[in-house]
Order: C-alpha cells, then sequence, then structure tokens
C-alpha cells in the first residue's frame, strides 16, 4: 500500500500491481477518514469483483460497506465514516435504509457470511459477465426471506426464482 498527500479524496485499487493508493488528506483530523476510504475501496474487490457487474452496484455498495464496518468494529471512529458515508450515499431513500437495517439483523444471527455472501458470490460467479435485471429482485427476496428467518417469523424459508 502506498499513501500520498492531497486535497482530494481518491483511492484508486491495482489489483494487478497489488496496490492500493490513497490520496491522504492532510492533518490528523482526516486519518479515519483515510482508513475509512481504503476499506470501502478495497473491500469490494477483496469481496469478489463479479458481484459489481452482476448485481444492482447499490447492493455491491451496501455489502461492501456492511463487511467494512466489520472489519473496523474496533475502531469506533473508522466505523463513524463508513457509517457517515453510508448515511450520504447508500441510505438515500425508505428501501435503502431498510436493507442496510436488515443486513445488520440478517449478520447478527451469522446468515450474512453463512448464507447470504456466499449465494451471491456463487452466482456471480456462474453468471459473469452478463446481468440480468431480474437477479435484483430474486436477490432482495432472498435478503427479505433470510431476515424473515433471522427475525424467527419465517415459517417456511424457501426462496425459489430463476437464479
Amino acid at each position: 500500500m502506498v499513501a500520498e498527500r492531497g486535497e482530494e479524496d481518491r483511492a484508486v485499487l491495482d489489483l494487478e500491481r497489488n496496490l492500493l493508493l490513497i490520496a491522504l488528506r492532510r492533518g490528523r483530523k482526516y486519518r479515519y477518514e483515510n482508513v475509512a476510504r481504503a476499506l470501502l475501496r478495497a473491500v469490494p474487490e477483496l469481496l469478489a469483483p463479479e458481484t459489481r457487474a452482476v448485481y444492482d452496484p447499490k447492493l455491491a455498495d451496501r455489502l461492501s460497506a456492511h463487511t467494512a464496518r466489520n472489519l473496523a468494529s474496533e475502531h469506533l471512529p473508522v466505523v463513524a465514516a463508513i457509517n457517515e458515508f453510508a448515511a450520504s450515499e447508500l441510505e438515500k431513500g425508505e428501501e435503502a435504509r431498510e436493507i442496510l437495517s436488515m443486513h445488520v439483523e440478517i449478520d447478527d444471527q451469522s446468515l450474512l457470511s453463512r448464507i447470504l455472501l456466499p449465494e451471491l458470490i456463487e452466482d456471480a460467479a456462474l453468471r459473469y459477465p452478463h446481468r440480468d435485471p431480474q437477479i435484483d429482485g430474486e436477490t432482495l427476496n432472498l435478503i427479505r426471506t433470510l431476515h424473515g428467518v433471522a427475525k424467527g417469523a419465517a415459517g417456511n424459508p424457501i426462496v425459489c426464482g430463476k437464479h
């Protein structure tokens, strides 16, 4: 990882050269925002780069932000910076806030890392590079079903769809 100083927010990931370049804002007061930007830039590539191509990019961003929060959970100022990003970029609209809230409850029951992410990654690997917009609705159905399981409200948690 290489860091440089600058006034603009930049984080460039070059996987071929194994580099994550981050333009750091000047001053110590931005150090947590710098770490948050680095995590938010790197996590989507580490999770599964195919997800960005196959699913709605906003869904991939929400999952990445949630994962970045989990990675930084011991560093509260970094989590706060990630939350600011999520509030400004990802929580636009009631449905987005609802889905982010579902991710938290699904993760609390360990269903995010055991079921949701593996299913999404496996399906994305099978479908890459093709994007079928119908998959977004089915993905939301899976998230809602897992949310019901996490809350103990799903009587018959079966999800059927084309994908």
